[in-house]
Order: C-alpha cells, then sequence, then structure tokens
C-alpha cells in the first residue's frame, strides 16, 4: 500500500505450532523460517488523521523453549527483512539462559534501539 510502513516480526509465540486453531491438531505445524504478510489497517487519532497502514512481514523462528532453533532461524530471518525493505524489524526474545545468552546477545549488538515489553503491556 502507498504510504505503508514495512515491519518485520520475528516470532516465538502465537504460531498454533501443530494447529489450526480449533484444537484439532489438524494444520501442519508451521516450520522455523516460516514467513506470513499481512497489512494491518491505519490507527486513527483522536484528531482523525490516521498514520500509513502497516505492512507486516512475520517469521516464526521456532520455539522460545528451544534457543537453539531460534538461534540457527535467526540470521536468515534479518536477511530476509532486509531484503523485503523492512523499516523495523521487531524481535521476540528467549530466555537468556545457555545458547539463549547468546541470541541476546547478539540481538543487543544488532539493535539500533533496545525495547523491553512485558507480555501483556501497551506500547505507545
Amino acid at each position: 500500500a502507498a504510504g505503508a510502513r514495512t515491519v518485520a516480526w520475528l516470532r516465538t509465540t502465537g504460531c498454533d505450532v501443530g494447529s489450526d486453531g480449533d484444537g484439532s491438531g489438524s494444520a501442519a505445524p508451521v516450520q522455523p523460517g516460516s514467513w506470513s504478510t499481512s497489512e494491518l489497517p491505519c490507527r486513527t487519532s483522536a484528531s482523525g488523521t490516521g498514520a500509513p497502514a502497516v505492512e507486516l512481514h512475520e517469521c516464526f523462528l521456532g520455539p522460545a523453549a528451544s534457543p537453539a532453533v531460534v538461534a540457527r532461524t535467526l540470521f536468515s530471518a534479518l536477511r530476509e527483512a532486509d531484503a523485503r525493505g523492512a523499516d523495523a524489524v521487531l524481535v521476540e526474545g528467549v530466555a537468556e539462559i545457555g545458547e539463549g545468552l547468546a541470541v541476546m546477545n547478539r540481538l543487543r549488538k544488532a539493535a539500533a534501539a533496545v525495547v523491553a515489553v512485558a507480555a501483556g503491556e501497551d506500547v505507545a
């Protein structure tokens, strides 16, 4: 969409791995490194002006409980986000234990900014 911001969201949660959402488990598992694209509508402010739509590219890095899988997927996902022209890249963190410590250390070194957000917290 014209004027849309492009955001890559590298996820470790919310991908319903092995489930089609109804609990039957009939859908194929989401594979680490798989991408999906959607467009989010404009957010309208109180003044009635809207921000541009956001083109959202989501990539499932692997389960947060498996930082080794996340580590193997991370760098190719970052390269793909760059290839898709992402204006911003959001990465869900993993526990900083074992291989997770290396993953989070590398992300901090690569980041222009780090914003820690607790689950359920609203980001303005």
